[in-house]
């Protein structure tokens, strides 16, 4: 049965939050994922994450889809050109056959305005890759339709 619910509401200041309502099962967000998986993707997408917002570059290369094989110090001078990002949250996970990657679609906060005031929809693809998680940065989606994050002033 699907149902209607709000996956996170998102407390960036005292006055501003970022909702995301999504048409989606209740349960887990990564039950897509085959179970022998599931848990190393949501943590190396967490890692992920955690490494961008804190610009720790050499940590996230290992987590890095390298598949244009650049090295470690072209990697972190092109991240080091990247808008900070603030924080991105998940709200759907989709298994893209046809390239055998997954789609982890959310909401992302990047520093400033440029691209815009609050947040974006935004995407991580991640490969398996020899039993490990390869993941590229959270990017701008360039999915079509009305955006599915909000800024809800208090």
């Amino acid at each position: 049965m699907r149902v209607l619910v709000a996956v996170v509401t998102l407390f960036l200041l005292s006055s501003t939050a970022i909702t995301v309502t999504e048409s989606q099962e209740a349960t887990d967000l990564f039950s897509a994922v085959p179970q022998a998986e599931r848990e190393s993707l949501r943590e190396a997408m967490t890692k992920n994450i955690m490494y961008q917002t804190k610009r720790q570059w050499p940590e996230m290369y290992k987590l890095y889809d390298n598949q244009r094989n650049i090295s470690l110090e072209q990697f972190v001078r092109e991240m080091n050109t990247r808008i900070k990002l603030i924080d991105f949250t998940p709200y759907k996970v989709t298994y893209l056959p046809s390239v055998d990657y997954w789609s982890i679609d959310g909401c992302a906060v990047f520093a400033g305005n440029a691209v815009g005031k609050g947040p974006v929809d935004a995407v991580i693809i991640a490969r398996r890759i020899s039993n490990d998680w390869r993941l590229d940065e959270v990017a701008i989606s360039p999915r079509k339709g009305p955006p599915r994050c909000t800024v809800e002033k208090k």
